[in-house]
């Protein structure tokens, strides 16, 4: 990226992370700026109005990051809102007074992210001028979620009502192999053809809602069912996650796209799904920026097959089985969480090749063989100038991984600390340094690990721990390879979430020297640098 177009990215970008760059104060209300195309775009431009009156608690101005662990903020909009705006997508933020018929003039799209009781309810006036707005071609987009939580379900449905689009009091909940992870992080693979389902083939929600309807493009399974709310239930707005015989099963709606008038309405029944980071999991990018498009009337520009800002790297989450979307102990979800919280990398984890080629290619302890489809992917990143990862968990390396390894010719000549040659494919336990201090510092920090794997690579390391007896250990190597480089990695174990803790825990003695890892391994890739289409 040549320094006048970064610097611009670097001022929309601060300028959606704080109150405002600049703001408008009418009569009865206040608009602050939220993001603006760079400057010198000269494409097709549009207008967003996000409503920060009556929904607060995920907005674009919260952006996931390294050092915030709660829970609501780490599920904003900013990557979202960020690449839209990159493509002529303009969006302000309404932060006091009421939605009117002038107010809404001005935009092209309304966007409404989970209401919640302790913000203003909608008025009949404000229903009228959201009606009028949608008749008269505008687009409306609402994120809605399970059950009633934060009462969003009674503040809403009226707004929705003239559309005959109503939120249920329910959970949507499927069954394998309809989901990602238990019963609640559903994977919708019944997409119905519509502009917002565009080259989208399945997408999560983690525990979302259904959404009734005549306008439903995106459905559970023919076992799934809504799962209705106990309000008698005291620490959460759950049901029993058991099929009783009163609650809806089947097919449930948990997207919405309905056309009114002149305009047009998108409704999603998660609130996560296009948050930080899950945005970048499966298809779900694709139907967010499917659906802006559709509202805008601007759906023949496709923005889902445009790369993200700063460094791409996409995670073959068809080869771990969709390991960066489960939160259990052998799983990647928080590895893949914590990546995301590096503002210039986008890791995008999903089952099938980009519509552009990525600057890294990475394999979480595969345990499928990698797809001829996706072989072909990593030689065109290393064609690229680009970097392929593979993280493996010596003494638990699965057959999939050795066949990577053989393809890419790197299967062979590791050795033990001491200087025996070393199987991979073996699956006894490996021989392990204890207390050992990496001679790389991360961050600043010095990394101590209570062990590791007594593995040297056959060529160059990046990350070397020594013992107190000056024996080595290498937790990741590379390898010179066509234009590119391919690292592997022996540090498996401390990307699981067993060694780090849950994605909310702030990391901490054990859990922070894997946090590290995952960081430092993110500098590695930045380090290196770019390939050649942000040159230019």
């Amino acid at each position: 990226m040549n320094r006048p177009i970064l610097l611009v990215w670097l001022f929309t970008m601060a300028c959606s992370q704080v109150a405002s760059c600049d703001d408008t104060t009418g009569q009865d209300h206040r608009v602050v700026v939220g993001g603006r195309p760079p400057a010198g775009y000269s494409g097709p431009t549009a207008k967003i109005l996000e409503d920060n009156v009556h929904a607060i608690k995920q907005n674009s101005t919260i952006k996931l990051n390294e050092s915030d662990f709660r829970y609501a903020h780490m599920y904003g909009y900013s990557r979202l809102f960020e690449q839209m705006n990159l493509h002529g997508y303009s969006h302000d933020r309404l932060t006091e007074g009421r939605l009117t018929p002038a107010l809404l003039a001005g935009y092209d799209v309304m966007f409404l992210n989970l209401a919640d009781e302790s913000r203003p309810w909608f008025t009949e006036d404000e229903i009228e001028a959201v009606r009028d707005f949608v008749h008269k071609g505008g687009g409306l987009f609402v994120i809605a979620d399970h059950t009633n939580v934060y009462r969003h379900a009674e503040m809403v449905n009226p707004l929705l009502a003239p559309f005959g689009i109503e939120i249920r009091y329910e959970i949507c909940v499927d069954v394998s192999p309809h989901t990602v992870s238990g019963l609640g992080w559903i994977l919708v693979s019944d997409v119905r053809e519509h502009p917002v389902s565009e080259d989208v083939f399945e997408y999560s929600l983690q525990t979302g809602g259904p959404v009734d309807g005549p306008g439903g493009v995106g459905f559970t399974s023919a076992g799934g069912w809504g799962d209705k709310w106990n309000p008698e239930m005291k620490e959460g707005y759950y049901g029993n996650w058991t099929k009783d015989p009163d609650e809806q099963s089947g097919p449930q709606a948990v997207v919405q796209a309905v056309e009114y008038g002149s305009g047009r309405v998108f409704v999603v029944g998660d609130q996560n799904i296009f948050g930080d980071p899950y945005f970048l999991f499966l298809d779900n990018r694709g139907l967010a920026l499917n659906a802006f498009e559709w509202l805008a009337h601007r759906e023949a520009e496709s923005m889902r097959d445009s790369p993200m800002p700063g460094l791409n790297v996409r995670i073959d989450t068809a080869a771990d089985s969709l390991s960066t979307g489960k939160a259990g102990t052998t799983n990647h979800y928080t590895f893949y969480t914590n990546l995301n919280r590096v503002g210039s990398l986008s890791a995008l984890a999903t089952r099938r090749p980009l519509p552009w080629t990525p600057d890294v290619l990475m394999w979480l302890e595969p345990s499928r063989v990698v797809t001829d489809e996706t072989l072909e992917e990593a030689d065109a990143v290393l064609a690229n100038g680009g970097q392929l990862t593979l993280v493996l968990h010596p003494g638990q390396i699965s057959p999939a991984s050795i066949h990577l390894l053989s393809h890419l010719g790197l299967a062979t000549g590791y050795e033990t600390s001491s200087g025996a040659p070393v199987d991979l494919s073996d699956t006894a336990v490996v021989d392990r340094l204890v207390n050992v201090t990496l001679t790389q510092k991360l961050r600043d920090k010095t990394v101590a690990l209570s062990s590791c794997p007594a593995i040297r690579c056959p060529e160059r390391a990046v990350w070397t721990a020594t013992d107190a007896g000056g024996n080595t250990c290498d937790l990741l190597c590379e390898f010179p390879l066509l234009n590119g480089r391919v690292l592997v990695s022996f540090a498996g174990e401390f990307y699981r979430r067993s060694a780090l803790g849950d994605v909310h825990d702030v990391p901490k003695d054990a859990s922070e020297a894997a946090y590290l890892l995952e960081l430092g391994l993110t500098d590695v890739f930045l380090e290196y640098g770019i390939p050649q289409r942000y040159q230019n």
